[in-house]
């Protein structure tokens, strides 16, 4: 066992623990604007509610595997999370809105909370969750 894995956190660090709330509660929301969308006659809007739906469902399955202690669900939040910021400054910058750019401020900062020493502790030590058996 290496040093990393003896000092990991044996339960999900609190910070973790809302930002994965967070993605649950918040793909709940984008799936059911996402789905209102889709049906919308306006094909721009009608993608916009299939790029919500999708994001919406993605963060629902990746905030139910955080909670479960998954590492994988965690570099797919990372992930999520920093496309989110990424489309928030595209999205102001091809409408000229630099107001847009605050979109991106909850998803920043979710970033900055899973991307701190104790969850990336805790998602280093093993690669299935908390119950898997440790490598070697």
């Amino acid at each position: 066992m290496n040093p990393s894995q003896e000092s990991a956190p044996a339960e999900l660090p609190v910070g973790a623990k809302m930002v994965a709330w967070l993605l649950v509660v918040g793909g709940a929301l984008f799936a059911v604007v996402g789905t209102i969308g889709v049906f919308n006659p306006d094909r721009a809007e009608a993608l916009m509610g299939t790029l919500m739906l999708a994001f919406g469902v993605a963060y629902l399955v990746v905030g139910r595997g955080m909670l479960r202690g998954s590492r994988p669900a965690y570099l797919l939040a990372i992930g999520l999370l920093g496309a989110s910021v990424a489309l928030a400054i595209v999205r102001a910058a091809i409408e000229g809105d630099r107001s847009l750019i605050s979109q991106g401020f909850v998803p920043a900062v979710a970033l900055w909370a899973l991307l701190g020493s104790e969850p990336r502790t805790y998602f280093a030590r093993s690669s299935s969750g908390p119950d898997a058996p440790a490598a070697g």
